[in-house]
């Protein structure tokens, strides 16, 4: 093989071509000196030394340069150099890897490797201050070090932060992270800034707003110099603040925090201690006064230890044996009961849940099955017919449990009871019982006859009217003992005596969330058990975790919840049938049902209504269907009901209440209605005067829960408390005759056909929309027992409920 050996004169060519090279450089570099120089000036580059970092508004604002500092201290100015970041280092490597190429290369070759090894050697940069040609090669030989556009902006951050001016170390740091988020240094930036930050909001009084940034800059660099210590102060100051406003879960919280980071931080030995002898001396506090026999207040006492450290080893014990005395409920809800006596169309689900516990009936709903709503009382041991149903034997109950909540009454006082409501001259007048009862006669303190004038489909239904009479005490055995806007305690009117070998429930403290979520998650923390309502989509997810069911119940109640709307009888807009169809045609309730009020488009717990009675009732007359959502409909029904109203509908107003999905519903529906010219407003339903209950308001948002129709429609309908013919008089005739009808009608079966006549021809007239039926559940932890299942109320028989001791040892 014959290979090419350079003779002599090559190589003089190339030491020529090299020299030539260098002088030509040497030149260029005269010339960038002589174009950088001030006209004042010697014509040398400026010194680094002499040089300042560039402000903020010029880094900002000026186009990029980047800085390479020679080795005689001077610094050249060059447009943004590539590759980027470490220019140098990336040189350095390349002819690192060129050298791998050398072996075995000879001849032009080696020339060609030789050329391409020797160009890495020096760095193409462009001057923008020379006016001609702007590209040079620099020899890197001469390069001390290149500042890069970015490390100046970094430098800046530096010089800002020692300067405290974080605003604009922030503004430069965005700017950087937006355009090259993976420059080396901006990591290290951001965490000095987070920290600086975290110092600057301590000393300004924010604490929390420190301790987010601080905490931000942990999970970024655990080890940042300085971390631990104001860290350590930040969430110090966080738990004396709770400890000083008594929320010691927060306090519990801030601790727990800290101590997943540092277990061995000195702020989580002294809080702990301080916490741990706070909840001691409200044990010692509590164990006290439980022996002077003021069960409520020792109990008090224990919650609050427990609140403020579970972990404390003699609480379990003093709080169980107080706990068992004086069973206590914490319920969790997103609305208080208003506390006023209100007409029932006007009551919250609130109000009902306050009614429920201080109110009880002769008879009072049991079990739903069937279609038909099943009673029982707690009055009466027996009530047998006599004479074909004209006449009810009644034997009272002359026993009480110790525990029971119910007052102990005789036959006298529940027929005089009676008598008030058949005396025309009384406030308590029931012109429906009237027609009914013809005389009463009491036969002992524990028997009663009541002889009907005509025959009633059920006693239960029409006796379930009447409230036990008490005197000056609630019936239902509870009364509300304080009330504020956090809270409603209702307590045992007569408390259960000493001795028992088993105390029922002796509290309800109900607790007002901002949201249902919020309430969940009270729930789960242990400030409350129970929560008697929540949304759909919350429940549905409940049902799925197993984790949750081993520790809770979700129980069905025994009845859907029905919402409607229905109409103000005493307004003389709604009169109108076409404005009522055109209200009706105009409510999209199938999307509602499956976007708003479920979340669910299988619609797992709720289904399209027909009548504001359950589905599943008897009363329900199978040729109805729910009404489609038909705009052309709805907008030509307007305009007919617009004619017959002299050009204009009035603005009408709909009562909604503060429930949450309520209100969210009833907004969507006024904003249907409002886009097809049906001008509607919605007035909030606990503004409305309890004394004045049918003014204010065209339209009102139902939620209900009708047991009895044969008996409940009438009062519907007329939104009274009685059923009184009087108020009938909005109905056309034929419509008042069918419900004087049905009210007269003897046969349950006849009585059964009657009302769903009467549904079909109420659902034609359109004197209430259905909306739809939610299958409602309430969640308790499975420390609570006693509650029928499944329940028709929230309380369903409240008074008989017992509660292990529990408390949450959770860290909130």
């Amino acid at each position: 093989m014959i290979s090419h050996v350079p003779n002599n004169r090559d190589r003089v060519v190339r030491r020529t071509a090299g020299a030539l090279l260098s002088a030509l450089v040497t030149v260029l570099m005269l010339l960038v000196s002589s174009a950088l120089a001030d006209d004042e000036d010697d014509g040398s580059l400026p010194l680094f030394e002499d040089l300042t970092i560039p402000t903020a508004q010029q880094l900002l604002g000026e186009p990029p340069r980047d800085w390479i500092v020679l080795k005689t201290g001077e610094v050249l100015f060059v447009e943004p150099l590539s590759p980027r970041p470490d220019t140098l280092g990336w040189l350095e490597f390349k002819i690192a890897e060129k050298r791998k190429e050398r072996s075995g290369l000879t001849g032009e070759a080696l020339d060609q490797y030789l050329r391409e090894l020797d160009e890495f050697n020096y760095l193409h940069v462009s001057v923008p201050q020379v006016a001609e040609e702007t590209e040079f090669r620099l020899p890197t030989r001469k390069i001390e070090e290149i500042l890069h556009h970015e490390d100046l902006m970094l430098r800046r951050i530096d010089l800002l932060l020692d300067e405290g001016n974080l605003p604009v170390a922030y503004e430069l740091l965005h700017r950087l992270e937006r355009d090259r988020a993976d420059w080396p240094g901006i990591p290290d930036r951001h965490n000095r800034l987070l920290f600086a930050e975290g110092e600057q909001l301590l000393e300004q009084g924010k604490t929390e707003f420190a301790l987010i940034r601080l905490e931000q800059l942990y999970g970024r660099d655990a080890v940042h110099r300085g971390l631990k210590e104001t860290l350590g102060t930040a969430i110090d100051r966080m738990i004396g603040t709770a400890i000083d406003s008594q929320r010691y879960r927060d306090a519990r919280h801030y601790l727990a925090r800290l101590r997943e980071k540092w277990d061995d931080h000195e702020v989580v030995a002294a809080r702990s201690s301080e916490l741990e002898q706070l909840a001691r001396k409200a044990v010692e506090e509590g164990t006290a006064t439980f022996s002077s026999g003021d069960y409520r207040d020792a109990l008090d006492r224990m919650e609050r230890a427990a609140e403020i450290w579970p972990q404390l080893p003699e609480l379990s014990c003093e709080y169980a044996a107080i706990a068992r005395r004086h069973p206590r409920l914490h319920v969790g809800v997103v609305s208080l009961p208003n506390g006023e006596d209100r007409p029932e169309f006007l009551q919250t689900t609130a109000d009902r849940r306050a009614e429920s516990l201080q109110q009880a009936r002769l008879f009072e709903p049991q079990r739903f099955s069937s279609g038909t709503m099943y009673y029982r009382s707690r009055i009466f041991d027996e009530w047998e017919p006599f004479d074909l149903g004209r006449g009810m034997r009644f034997q009272l109950r002359f026993t009480r449990q110790p525990w029971e909540s119910l007052p102990l009454v005789d036959a006298q006082q529940i027929a005089a009871t009676i008598l008030e409501r058949l005396d025309p001259d009384s406030p308590e007048y029931s012109e429906r019982l009237a027609g009914y009862i013809e005389e009463i006669t009491v036969h002992a303190p524990d028997s009663l006859t009541i002889r009907f004038q005509r025959v009633p489909p059920r006693v239960e239904t029409l006796l379930a009217e009447i409230e036990i009479p008490t005197g000056t005490a609630r019936s239902g055995g509870f009364e509300i003992a304080q009330a504020d806007d956090e809270r409603v305690i209702f307590r045992r009117t007569d408390a259960q005596p000493d001795g028992l070998s088993g105390y029922r429930l002796e509290e309800v403290v109900e607790h007002r969330y901002d949201s249902f979520e919020r309430a969940l998650r009270a729930l789960e923390m242990g400030e409350v058990v129970m929560l008697p309502e929540l949304p759909d989509w919350i429940v549905r997810r409940l049902q799925a975790d197993r984790a949750f069911l081993s520790d809770y119940f979700v129980e069905p109640y025994a009845e859907p919840a029905t919402h409607l709307i229905q109409f103000n009888p005493h307004s003389p807009a709604v009169q109108i049938r076409e404005l009522r169809r055109a209200l009706a045609y105009g409510i999209d309730r199938p999307r509602l049902l499956d976007e708003v009020v479920l979340r669910d488009s299988e619609r797992t717990h709720g289904r399209l209504g027909v009548a504001p009675f359950a589905i599943s009732s008897a009363a329900v007359n199978a040729q109805i269907f729910p009404r489609e959502h038909d705009l052309s409909a709805a907008f030509a029904l307007g305009l007919a009901a617009r004619k017959q109203m002299g050009g204009e509908i009035p603005r009408l107003r709909l009562a909604v209440s503060s429930h949450p999905t309520e209100r969210e519903v009833a907004t969507q529906i006024v904003s249907q209605w409002n886009r097809i010219g049906l001008p509607v407003e919605i007035v909030p339903l606990e503004s409305i005067d309890a004394d004045a209950p049918h003014s204010g308001w065209d339209l009102i948002y139902r939620r209900m829960r009708m047991h009895e129709p044969i008996t409940a429609l009438w009062p519907f309908l007329t939104l009274s408390e009685e059923a009184r013919v009087r108020e009938i008089a909005f109905l056309p005739d034929w419509l008042r005759q069918e419900l004087v009808t049905l009210d007269r009608t003897a046969d349950w079966i006849r009585a059964i056909e009657g009302v769903q006549t009467l549904h079909r021809h109420l659902w034609a007239e359109v004197y209430f929309i259905p909306l739809w039926e939610v299958d409602e559940h309430m969640v308790v932890r499975k420390t609570v027992h006693g509650f029928p299942t499944p329940p028709v109320a929230p309380y369903h028989h409240a008074g008989r409920w017992t509660i292990d001791p529990w408390f949450s040892t959770v860290v909130p």
